[in-house]
């Protein structure tokens, strides 16, 4: 009962805001463009608020002390809220020790850190930066909640767009306008077993093509013979991170539609016209059939999955998802001991057969991102000029290159691509993640890492959406959708379930 209390009262906070009826853009809509000149003194403090610790705690006190030292008179306040993962030693299949994290799942956490920023901003006040790691980017940006970033590197004349990844900043736009700025950014991708497709199929694949999984399930589900599976994602995984990256088959197949069932725009939702019931059919169908696993959930014992992988190194599956960290993984298969790991399925072991099918696409064929920290300016800041000093910091080619930042993500600074992924090939080499690098990379590691680059700028170019999500409604559609794979709950019921509560959130 406490949790639905706390989901209902999140809905009401959210529907206040989008109640507001400000348009987009510096508090109101109406705001000038700011008139930033480099002889302007910078001075003054202000907050960054952050959920994530994990992620972002380390890497923006690495910043606030840097820039402090840069601007003697700022203060940098870093505040951030979650708990931090669970670090311990885990047992390999050979007997070994490795360090691995253990994330705990919080809903509650981010859902009553939602309500206290929301409330925050509602009366005026909050911190001067935010991170858009758990927050309704999309109802904050409609409801005139934050500054238009875009009028700010217009204004500056020490920021040069031609410096970042274009498409990544064209893709997060609303309205031609940038809201929050993304530091960084991955992107999901399949791979085929070239010993389980026909040429003929196998010559439509390549990094240069875009595929969605329900493409993969549909020209895949001819070839299964019964002797591998098609797909190594579970139908449902009810354990995993925050915000819909829990669910395996379902949560790839449920964001590559979901626009088509929720609509930020008009603020409706459609799970009750029988798409989502038949989705979750589906899934069902394609488990009976042998194309995927059976469902998962429980708490993950990350020392029996390790065992489990590694007892299965020969396991072939026709398709395998992964994010763009394990590309590079799959370049370095060859140079490291022990073998590598991919997606996170339950045959996650790279084969030398594997090849990529293409940059994972939603259903419409667009190319999403996702992004680990990306900030923005709170309208109701009384120093939007150092709030904007200090997200350009973080995006300079210093901090781009910090050990401090996601190390399998990849930078939007153009001239951060190459010394970070020079960095993680040095640092899988040698064993030293996230501590830096002492001399450079040479032979054969450094041509696997040219190989890499060359095929992940290719995906990379691609890109050209950015799906916004509402974590809440993530949590929601996770948990209903968990009772129709244990048998709790028919797909229809699940169905009429997640219209009336998903239509809470989104109605005003």
């Amino acid at each position: 009962m406490k949790k639905l209390i706390a989901i209902f009262m999140s809905a009401v906070i959210v529907l206040s805001l989008a109640a507001c009826g400000v348009s987009p853009g510096g508090g109101n809509g109406d705001s000038p463009p700011p008139e930033i000149s480099p002889d302007d003194p910078i001075a003054g403090e202000i907050t960054v608020s952050a959920f994530d610790s994990m992620f972002a705690q380390h890497f923006l006190q690495e910043a606030a002390a840097q820039f402090e030292d840069m601007h003697p008179g700022t203060t940098i306040n870093i505040e951030t809220f979650s708990a931090m993962p669970e670090v311990r030693r885990a047992t390999t299949s050979d007997g070994g020790e490795v360090m691995v994290s253990q994330i705990e799942d919080d809903p509650q956490a981010r859902i009553d850190y939602i309500n206290r920023i929301s409330a925050q901003l509602m009366s005026g006040g909050g911190p001067d930066i935010l991170a858009m790691d758990v927050l309704p980017i999309y109802q904050f940006v409609r409801s005139g909640m934050l500054e238009d970033l875009s009028a700010y590197m217009d204004a500056d004349p020490d920021f040069d767009r031609a410096d970042f990844r274009a498409n990544i900043f064209d893709a997060a736009q609303v309205d031609g306008r940038l809201w929050f700025v993304p530091l960084d950014y991955s992107f999901e991708f399949y791979s085929f077993d070239s010993t389980l497709i026909p040429a003929e199929q196998a010559s439509e694949f390549g990094p240069g093509n875009a595929i969605s999984a329900r493409q993969l399930l549909e020209v895949g589900s001819p070839l299964h013979d019964g002797s591998a599976m098609l797909f190594d994602q579970p139908e449902f995984a009810s354990f995993g991170g925050p915000g819909g990256r829990r669910g395996g088959m379902f949560r790839i197949l449920f964001r590559e539609d979901f626009s088509s069932f929720v609509d930020l725009d008009n603020r409706t939702a459609h799970f009750d016209d029988g798409r989502f019931a038949e989705l979750l059919t589906s899934l069902r169908e394609h488990t009976e059939l042998g194309h995927i696993p059976p469902a998962v959930g429980g708490e993950i014992d990350i020392e029996e999955l390790m065992r489990t992988r590694h007892e299965q190194p020969t396991e072939r599956v026709f398709y395998k998802g992964g994010a763009s960290g394990m590309l590079m993984m799959d370049f370095m298969r060859d140079l490291t001991e022990g073998g590598l790991m991919m997606g996170g399925g339950v045959f996650g072991t790279i084969t030398d057969d594997d090849m990529i099918a293409g940059v994972a696409a939603d259903t419409d064929g667009s190319v999403p991102f996702v992004f680990t920290q990306g900030y923005a300016i709170n309208s109701n800041s009384q120093n939007t000029r150092l709030a904007w000093e200090f997200i350009k910091f973080l995006l300079s080619h210093e901090m781009q290159v910090s050990p401090g930042m996601f190390g399998v993500s990849r930078p939007v600074r153009l001239s951060a691509v190459q010394p970070r992924a020079e960095m993680f090939f040095y640092s899988m080499a040698h064993g030293t993640f996230g501590m830096g690098q002492t001399e450079p990379i040479t032979g054969d590691l450094r041509q696997a890492m040219y190989a890499y680059l060359e095929i992940a700028e290719l995906m990379a170019d691609q890109i050209n959406s950015f799906n916004f999500r509402d974590v809440v409604i993530d949590d929601i559609v996770n948990d209903e959708v968990a009772l129709f794979f244990d048998g709790s709950k028919t797909a229809d019921e699940v169905a009429a379930s997640l219209q009336s509560r998903v239509q809470l959130i989104l109605s005003e």
